[in-house]
């Protein structure tokens, strides 16, 4: 299975656009899942070099390919979940556009309220959960000891740090302060 055609089931999920005449095309969620992999490969780094062209809308090598040996879960995740933020972030913005009240006489339309529920949703929204999902990547993957920080509230070892050879049998070196 292709990235575009996984990866845009996973998004079309996320963003709830799975009915029988769907809000996005296809090539729009693949152009959203291109800018999203853009930008995620800039923040981290994988296991893999993943290569993303935008004008030709590609990401090499493909993230779901089993067989090829470049499947990268955290990747995939990671992308989708950026992909749903950057469409939440715009549908805030139309929501911004359209937020108008008006009153006349008796009637009365209030289309403030729209703004306010795209307003929390980027506050606590995909945008949130891809944070999250981000902090928890790079605080699995950094190579340090995992959980440190949350172990005690003092510095470890403090006089100059811990050695990896008593942990880990290498010869590296690293403070941790807290």
């Amino acid at each position: 299975m292709a990235w575009d055609t996984e990866m845009i089931e996973i998004l079309r999920v996320l963003v709830n656009d799975m009915g029988d005449t769907p809000s996005y095309s296809n090539e729009r969620l693949r152009r959203v899942l291109v800018v999203a992999a853009l930008q995620v490969s800039g923040e981290l780094s994988f296991s893999h070099d993943f290569k993303v062209k935008i004008e030709q809308p590609s990401i090499i090598p493909d993230p779901t390919d089993e067989e090829g040996g470049s499947r990268d879960e955290s990747f995939i995740n990671l992308c989708c979940l950026k992909a749903a933020c950057i469409i939440d972030r715009g549908a805030a913005i139309l929501a911004a556009k359209q937020a108008i009240a008006i009153k006349d006489g008796s009637s009365a339309i209030d289309l403030r309220g729209n703004l306010q529920g795209k307003l929390k949703l980027l506050e606590k929204g995909w945008c949130a959960v891809y944070e999250d999902a981000k902090i928890e990547y790079l605080t699995s993957h950094s190579g340090g000891i995992a959980g440190a920080a949350v172990m005690t509230p003092f510095r470890l070892y403090a006089r100059g740090g811990y050695t990896h050879s008593n942990l880990f049998g290498t010869e590296r070196s690293r403070d941790i302060y807290l």
